[in-house]
């Protein structure tokens, strides 16, 4: 009968269709999911890679930063047989000494601050001394706090004896020198004092 398409015309013009419309599913996409999963799990994976080693390293550091009992002294910058030394050069006179002329700045330095001449020249004269039995003295067995010990003695030394003969003389340039040199020669001591304590671990 007119106008009746056979199944053999249906089906090329379907197929024909489907040829200019497609199947209807953009094309590739299967292809590039997989490869966004592919590379989000080769990522995951890396970081876990990652993550382990960074908690193994940082178990290694716990584990090398404890254990043993530390030598005092030792761990603030000086070698076990350094801090014994020290150890015994403080308990043997050192510290005494550093104490006794520490004690007899903050004296002199009163003295002149109250304007006392007399006292003054008497507590220099008292200083002078300790400073003699200071300077018989062992070296100190560390270099840096040898190197503070001795350029403070030096210096407490002339601040001393500036201080005797100003307060002889009334002379009072000297005696302003002589304040002037015990504050260079006390924060030497100070230094060459801190030091000890904390190499010797007083």
């Amino acid at each position: 009968m007119p106008g009746r398409v056979s199944a053999p015309d249906r089906e090329d013009e379907g197929g024909r269709r489907r040829a200019r419309h497609g199947t209807g599913r953009p094309p590739g996409r299967g292809s590039a999911g997989s490869a966004l999963r592919a590379g989000l799990l080769g990522f995951l994976g890396t970081l876990a890679v990652v993550v382990v080693v960074v908690v193994a390293v940082r178990a290694g550091g716990g584990a090398h930063s404890g254990g043993g009992t530390a030598t005092p002294g030792a761990s603030r910058g000086s070698s076990p047989a350094t801090a014994t030394a020290l150890r015994g050069w403080s308990s043997g006179g050192g510290t005494t000494a550093m104490a006794t002329l520490s004690r007899d700045v903050s004296a002199v330095q009163d003295d002149s601050s109250a304007g006392d001449t007399t006292s003054m020249g008497q507590d220099c004269v008292t200083f002078q001394t300790d400073l003699r039995a200071a300077e018989v003295y062992p070296a100190v067995p560390e270099a840096t706090v040898q190197a503070h010990w001795s350029k403070a003695l030096s210096l407490l030394a002339q601040a001393a004896a500036d201080c005797s003969d100003g307060a002889t003389t009334g002379n009072s340039s000297l005696l302003a020198k002589s304040v002037t040199e015990l504050g260079s020669g006390s924060t030497e001591l100070d230094l060459a004092t801190t030091r000890v304590d904390e190499l010797a671990g007083n």
